[in-house]
């Protein structure tokens, strides 16, 4: 396993929405989490670190006021020690507030994609036995999939 996504979803307003924003997010974890498909492509970007962990993702959706109002910011960090890069990723909730679950499933997936693709090449020096290159176009196969999965 390479790649681990977590999130945290805040009150959207409405029980409704809530819980369209939490499948939605499960739906994308669980595509990327998935240790089949994780397994499959492993050997094409790594060599020798089947088992490690290289990318911990925590997704979340927060409302707009709270962003500005306590300076939140999406961030990066890379562990030497541990070979690790974290990638904390926030979203407002209110882009999703009036999408259909198909559609906010795909959005939130896009911009993932999009992010990641700004971040990764950032630290492709870095991570030991991880291929950015490799690795992007195999994300985007992955992310593309689960949209045409809706």
């Amino acid at each position: 396993m390479f790649i681990s996504l977590t999130a945290e979803i805040r009150w959207g307003g409405t029980k409704e929405l809530t819980d369209k924003l939490v499948r939605s997010e499960g739906f994308i974890g669980s595509f990327l989490n998935d240790p089949e498909w994780q397994y499959s492509v492993n050997s094409i970007f790594r060599k020798t670190t089947e088992n490690h962990r290289a990318i911990f993702i925590v997704l979340r959706l927060l409302h707009a006021k709270d962003i500005e109002n306590h300076n939140i910011k999406s961030y990066y960090r890379y562990n030497k020690q541990k070979n690790r890069l974290a990638i904390d990723i926030v979203f407002p909730l209110e882009d999703y507030v009036n999408l259909p679950e198909r559609d906010i499933t795909k959005l939130i997936s896009r911009e993932l994609y999009d992010y990641m693709a700004f971040v990764l090449p950032k630290y492709e020096k870095r991570l030991i036995d991880f291929d950015v290159n490799k690795f992007l176009p195999i994300l985007k196969e992955r992310i593309d999939s689960l949209c045409d999965a809706l």
